[in-house]
């Protein structure tokens, strides 16, 4: 049997269509079975070996490929800002030949390129498109993230917010010939770039400075891509006398399209900066949410002895055996950064990842396990009737997840009511036909939650 995209998949994400089709992957429109959340999910179809990274992984040996580019995922779920599109999940299937790495965001149902969004717009109203975009891309360049694809259908629109997406990842150049390079993407390389050179925040700002140029011209600086069209991006320089561009503006698109990479700008900030004295308008300030997300998206450094440890567990975990460790501390030591390491370790492993998380006032009853439940019950939808009806209460929209009616069990009060919840949950996880990895977080808020993890270490 031929496995399909679908079958592929956590039974998590439900396709619905394809969006698109790129150099890296496929993009589908999906749901989000958990959340009921339209999504677009995209699959990474090349191999980890081809993929440039954030930061170089330390050896080519296949799973530390794997493990390097599953950290890359890490970092951009942890990005949160306006003007870039969020990365909600990821994770691998398993395909015949090697795991291949998935991803999803959000969606944008409405949205529009930055060219299309700003086609009838005035030069000061598409100058704030621009602004909106050096804003995303100082938020990348400041976290180390390159962008390396920045073109107008990766910039969207929708009600006059831009966002970014398609950032972080890309092909090698040294993996790609010319002849085999996107149109879309060959029309934004800098001229350092056709000559072997690599990417860099300068690069980034060039392709801007292209854009730019279009969103205010309606064509290209260098015309179609022809077979002069890299002599001219090389030898060239482009019109500059552009209707309702003043000379102060003019003069900081002719320098993110300078030739030569030291004399561009050197940070997206400085571009901001040139553009709003040209335009005559103050500079935005930072944002208490992007600072924050700065503190968020912390690299993972140290732990050494506790991350060999829980490597361990995992190894136990596939071998059939159940550890259970305790991780504690102080707030903001950084228990939640290792147990992201962990999953990563775990999910290239074959491990099923199950996160339940503690909520201070103790939230809903037995909160610490609804998340992990629910991912169980996608996972097995062929549990008994019964025992379908007695987590009904923890899981009310349970018959969505099943994929059929569950009626309510028998009712039961008090201690009774209790113990049959208990044991409900405990058998489910009892059950499992795999390997999991369930992590646990602030366990100290979650009161009668503790009943559960308790019975469950005694079976």
């Amino acid at each position: 049997m031929t496995n399909t995209p679908e079958t592929l998949l956590p039974t998590r994400y439900r396709l619905q269509d394809k969006l698109g089709e790129g150099g890296m992957g496929v993009v589908y429109r999906a749901t989000d079975r958990l959340t009921g959340e339209t999504i677009a999910l995209k699959q990474v179809q090349v191999p980890a070996e081809y993929l440039q990274f954030m930061s170089s992984p330390p050896e080519t040996v296949s799973h530390n490929l794997q493990v390097s580019l599953a950290r890359e995922f890490q970092t951009l779920a942890t990005l949160r800002h306006p003007n870039i599109i969020s990365v909600l999940d990821y994770g691998f299937v398993q395909t015949e030949t090697e795991p291949q790495a998935f991803y999803t965001m959000t969606y944008l149902p409405v949205a529009e390129s930055l060219l299309e969004a700003g086609s009838q717009l005035s030069v000061e109203g598409k100058m704030e498109l621009i602004q909106q975009t050096l804003q995303g891309l100082v938020y990348l360049h400041r976290r180390g993230i390159l962008h390396r694809d920045l073109k107008p259908d990766n910039v969207l629109v929708v009600d006059g917010q831009v966002r970014i997406l398609d950032f972080g990842l890309s092909l090698q150049q040294s993996k790609v010939g010319k002849e085999e390079a996107p149109s879309g993407s060959a029309a934004y390389l800098a001229p350092e770039l056709w000559e072997h050179g690599s990417t860099s925040v300068v690069s980034d700002l060039y392709a801007l400075g292209v854009i730019t140029f279009e969103l205010l011209a309606g064509q290209h600086p260098f015309g179609a891509l022809d077979h002069d069209f890299v002599d001219r991006v090389l030898k060239a320089d482009p019109d500059l006398n552009l209707p309702g561009v003043n000379a102060d503006l003019a003069q900081v698109i002719a320098k993110l399209l300078s030739k030569t990479p030291d004399e561009r700008y050197q940070h997206a900030s400085e571009v901001q900066a040139a553009l709003h004295t040209a335009m005559g308008q103050p500079v935005p300030s930072e944002t208490n949410l992007i600072r924050e997300s700065f503190l968020q998206a912390a690299t993972f450094v140290g732990r050494k002895e506790e991350l060999e440890q829980l490597n361990a567990a995992i190894i136990q975990t596939q071998a059939g055996q159940s550890p259970v460790l305790l991780i504690g501390g102080e707030s903001g030591v950084g228990k939640t950064r290792l147990m992201d390491e962990v999953r990563i370790q775990a999910m290239l492993q074959g491990l099923t990842i199950l996160r339940g998380q503690g909520v201070e006032g103790g939230g809903l009853p037995y909160q610490l396990w609804r998340a992990p439940v629910r991912r169980l019950l996608l996972m097995h939808s062929d549990i008994p009737d019964l025992q379908a009806g007695i987590l009904k209460d923890l899981v009310p929209d349970i018959s969505g997840l099943l994929d059929r009616e569950v009626v309510d069990a028998p009712k039961l009060e008090g201690h009774a009511y209790q113990q049959r919840l208990i044991l409900a949950i405990v058998d489910l996880f009892r059950n499992l036909r795999e390997p999991v990895l369930l992590l646990l977080e602030d366990l100290q808020w979650t009161g009668e939650s503790l009943a559960v993890l308790q019975q469950m270490i005694k079976v």
